[in-house]
């Protein structure tokens, strides 16, 4: 019997534990612009080191159109770079999305508009990705509200 209430306890405990982590991280902010300088994977540098923006902007112009621009950009040129824009209604129904990618550039941008009559777009998310080689591959992800 005392194995039984300590298997359901240690089990309950277990769960209860797992739910708050998930619940705290799903109400987590992501910041709208991400600034970071590029690591190198020798430790050793010897040209300038890069540094790179990450940036997502969700805005509505006087046509009620609703739209997320993803921006990604380098002070160098990176061999891959890469920027997605999604909007999403408050729910987390993904409403639309766009997608960019570069080889040998230091930009890659995204847009996605729609009609935001009767759609709810709430927020935009934005991905970013830069590819370097000799660099630690940088993955970002940005957030700003309508």
């Amino acid at each position: 019997m005392k194995k039984t209430i300590k298997v359901v306890l240690c089990t309950t405990i277990l769960a209860a534990g797992l739910t708050g982590a998930a619940s705290a991280a799903k109400n987590e902010d992501l910041p709208n612009q991400v600034v970071e300088t590029m690591r190198s994977l020798s430790g050793i540098s010897i040209d300038a080191t890069p540094t790179v923006t990450s940036r997502v902007v969700a805005s509505t112009n006087w046509n009620f159109t609703a739209k997320a621009t993803a921006t990604s950009d380098s002070t160098a040129t990176e061999d891959w770079i890469y920027a997605k824009a999604r909007i999403y209604k408050s729910t987390g129904v993904l409403l639309g999305q766009a997608e960019d990618d570069q080889e040998y550039s230091n930009h890659a941008g995204a847009s996605v508009s729609l009609s935001s009559i009767g759609t709810g777009a709430s927020y935009a998310l934005g991905n970013h990705t830069y590819m370097d080689a000799g660099y630690q591959t940088i993955y970002h992800e940005t957030k700003d509200y309508y």
